[in-house]
């Protein structure tokens, strides 16, 4: 792995946004549209009404003045990865990326606090998105924008075995959900199938291995759930099931 690369000469300014994606749309107003419940946008396509449900932090927003498009990539981590070496348009389709989006509409106050840092340095406010936060960060699901060149090959594609890991490994996250068992149970490898309401709690590894166990609801005991842990390919696979059991109809809490 390539040692990070040095802060020299970094610059927000170096990745231009918001960059205009067409129909007087700016990127940021995209995902304030994308993001927001109800947004109403002027004939410039400035948000002027809407309601914004920050992930970080849990918080309701009823103002686009209270909302920051965050980077989920900090891109001061790009540039420690290796962005420093591009030139202005590619770092520019970086950070107005919307085809494999890690842009994100939060709380200004939750985004401030993050700054530049990585997801070993820095967690959402709200510990119920971990789960979901350090998945999208994964080392192995970071696109870049996709330029073709004289062969044929995607730069991005060619770039990747440089660029990647893009930050440091996030600590493993731990998710509970509450399901339902279906009419065949949750096969257990300590007492067998039980049925009934149940807490599923996957913990994935940053092996990209997930330990799944499994409760009655309100009880004490934890059982492992038989198959566990699994191996997921990409960190977009997040379940609560196994090739030996397969706890049905989920119910995530709220």
């Amino acid at each position: 792995m390539d040692a990070p690369h040095a802060m020299a000469g970094y610059s927000r300014t170096k990745f231009p946004h918001w960059a205009m994606q067409g129909n007087q749309c700016d990127t940021r107003e995209i995902v304030l549209r994308r993001d927001g419940q109800n947004v109403v946008q002027d004939d410039k396509c400035r948000a002027v009404s809407g309601t914004w449900h920050s992930e970080y932090d849990g918080k309701n927003l009823t103002a686009a003045s209270q909302v920051d498009v965050d980077h989920m990539v900090p891109l001061a981590a790009a540039w420690r990865a290796g962005v420093d070496q591009w030139d202005t348009p590619r770092r520019k389709a970086f950070a107005n990326d919307l085809e494999h989006s890690r842009l994100i509409a939060v709380s200004a106050a939750s985004n401030r606090s993050k700054g530049d840092q990585t997801p070993d340095l820095w967690k959402p406010p709200l510990q119920s998105y971990w789960c979901t936060y350090s998945p999208r960060l994964d080392r192995r699901e970071a696109p870049l924008p996709t330029q073709r060149h004289r062969g044929g090959e995607d730069r991005a594609r060619r770039d990747a075995r440089h660029l990647r890991p893009l930050m440091p490994a996030p600590e493993p996250a731990v998710c509970d959900d509450q399901v339902v068992a279906g009419p065949g149970g949750a096969m257990t490898d300590e007492v067998g199938v039980i049925t009934g309401d149940l807490t599923v709690r996957t913990t994935r590894q940053t092996d990209h291995h997930v330990v799944v166990t499994i409760q009655y609801t309100g009880a004490d005991e934890w059982y492992t759930l038989t198959g566990s842990p699994v191996l997921f390919p990409t960190a977009r696979s997040r379940t609560t099931t196994t090739a030996s059991s397969t706890p049905s109809k989920p119910e995530h809490r709220p």
